[in-house]
């Protein structure tokens, strides 16, 4: 589905899960927010790779930063990472509670401890003394997994069975929610909703079912990769000499139980060097006139192809043919859907007749507009639900086109109705 977010909100450093790295994006809205009014957490959002042009639509309360004051409730601070002051909640190993800091004092290279938890109940712990904290004084962590329920990206968290620490850095909506958290060392974790979560092998069990799939390719580019296995997310390393071997190596790996994800840290060294010239007038063949107002660049045998679609999947089939290119290290493309071949206005009667005919959506008032085959809807829904009955209705009527929802939520207690502009 096509939105036009136009607005620029912020720049926030996310995980791409295109480039499989960390990379600056932008955050864009559909509407100009006004930052010193609180944000609706159903409002969407939009990130932009600024790598490679990735999109993701979210929402607000997917990000810390447009509700910073709701981490009190359940942040904490972790001895040795943060600095300690009275009245700080505060996390200790092997406790069940959060406790807040009544009373701290020093002796030697001990500090001393009170913490004071519900019905005024008092304990004393003792920690060693650190002289010099390097992270931020004021930084609180979410634990981990407790309160994954909570996070957002922005957080930093703490992972009391692990005893890690990272930031939340992305997440993936659908099935199967997942929170994904950079650790310090540059590792990834991931961490599903409770109701979704699978079975994660632990890393020494996980590590030979993923080397025993990679020895079935025969092939020994393969079987000298490096690979690395963390919290169910495997780390590839090394060099390939075609882009369909790296990708069914990918493949292979990701069907294995226990897999959250791969990261493909793979360099592509084709085995057979080619002028750039050669491998364009050979992609430019294979693109043929399957896709519109084609665009084409090669450069060290890296291939960006730009266009629209003319039928169904030709994206999925002309990657297959590009990546087999002699001497293509990697097929980057941004081709758009392609549209039903009938003019603006029979496709605008159609998605009329589809949204009357929508039981759902008595009572809104919305007109219809279809350019290129993507039909804008503009008007009032009297509720997220009907403004979201409203954009599948469309969708569905367009078949292969997009929708634009500029519906705005407009609740009355008039008469039911539908005005549909035709």
């Amino acid at each position: 589905m096509l939105e036009d977010f136009s607005f620029h909100v912020r720049r926030e450093s996310l995980y791409c899960h295109k480039c499989r790295e960390i990379k600056p994006h932008e955050i864009l809205s559909r509407t100009d927010l006004d930052l010193s009014r609180p944000v609706a957490p159903d409002h969407r959002l939009m990130s932009r790779c600024c790598g490679c042009g990735t999109t993701l639509v979210l929402f607000a309360d997917d990000f810390r930063a447009f509700f910073p004051d709701e981490i009190r409730r359940y942040g904490c601070k972790i001895p040795g990472r943060s600095r300690i002051v009275v009245r700080d909640l505060l996390y200790v190993k092997g406790s069940d509670r959060l406790g807040r800091v009544y009373a701290r004092s020093r002796s030697g290279t001990v500090e001393k401890i009170t913490l004071e938890f519900d019905q005024n109940i008092r304990r004393e712990i003792e920690i060693p003394f650190v002289q010099e904290v390097h992270e931020e004084t004021s930084r609180v962590y979410l634990l981990v997994p407790q309160f994954t329920h909570c996070l957002k990206i922005g957080d930093w968290i703490y992972h009391t069975q692990y005893e890690v620490a990272g930031r939340m850095v992305g997440i993936i909506h659908g099935r199967k929610d997942q929170a994904i958290i950079l650790l310090e060392n540059d590792t990834y974790l991931l961490l599903k909703s409770a109701e979704n979560s699978g079975r994660v092998l632990e890393d020494t069990a996980l590590l030979p079912k993923v080397c025993d799939e990679l020895r079935k390719m025969e092939s020994d580019a393969v079987n000298a990769l490096g690979v690395l296995a963390s919290h169910g997310v495997v780390y590839l390393r090394g060099q390939l000499p075609s882009l369909p071997l790296r990708d069914r190596a990918v493949a292979r790996v990701e069907r294995i139980p226990g897999v959250l994800v791969v990261v493909p840290k793979l360099a592509v060294v084709p085995e057979v060097l080619r002028a750039d010239a050669e491998i364009l007038d050979d992609v430019q063949r294979c693109v043929g006139t399957t896709v519109s107002e084609a665009r084409i660049s090669v450069r060290r045998g890296h291939v960006e192809i730009y266009g629209r679609a003319m039928r169904p999947g030709v994206p999925e089939a002309l990657y297959s043919r590009v990546s087999e290119i002699a001497g293509v290290a990697s097929v980057r493309m941004q081709i758009s859907r392609p549209g039903a071949f009938r003019s603006d206005e029979q496709a605008g009667m159609t998605v009329i007749a589809a949204l009357r005919n929508d039981p759902a959506l008595r009572g809104a008032k919305i007109s219809v507009r279809v350019v290129g085959n993507v039909v804008y809807l503009e008007g009032s829904a009297l509720s997220n639900l009907q403004r979201e009955s409203a954009e599948a209705a469309a969708l569905q009527a367009i078949r292969n086109g997009e929708v634009v929802d500029n519906l705005r939520i407009e609740r009355t207690l008039g008469p039911s109705y539908i005005q549909l502009a035709e």
